[in-house]
């Protein structure tokens, strides 16, 4: 009876552990996300003739891709807001890449109009 009374403990105890680690994680990966979102911010969206680029580091080069993953276009970077010209992009989404002086990159998903 005490065996039986202890593996029941032991169970109840490696259950509740590991489902305190996969919230963990979970909430782990969503406080990546919310801290990519502030790292890089693009406006006006929906994309203009001109935009704005705003990184909370000094930005070192910008690329665009294409949604099908062909690169389209590239820019120096040199500061923490770049203002880009989009005027000879056609509508559609695309993907920009930013590398940072400290060597991290973030990507982020813009739409032109």
């Amino acid at each position: 009876m005490k065996k039986m009374f202890f593996i029941t403990i032991a169970g109840v105890l490696l259950h509740v552990a590991s489902a305190h680690a996969a919230a963990h994680s979970c909430r782990q990966g969503i406080d990546s996300v919310l801290e990519r979102n502030r790292i890089l911010k693009v406006y006006p969206v929906p994309l203009g003739a001109q935009c704005t680029i705003e990184g909370i580091r000094s930005m070192k080069q910008l690329a665009l891709y294409s949604i099908a993953g062909q690169l389209i276009k590239t820019w120096q970077g040199g500061g923490k807001r770049v203002l880009l010209t989009a005027a000879d992009l056609s509508s559609g989404t695309y993907l920009l890449r930013v590398s940072f002086d400290d060597g991290t990159c973030v990507s982020k998903l813009i739409l032109k109009q």
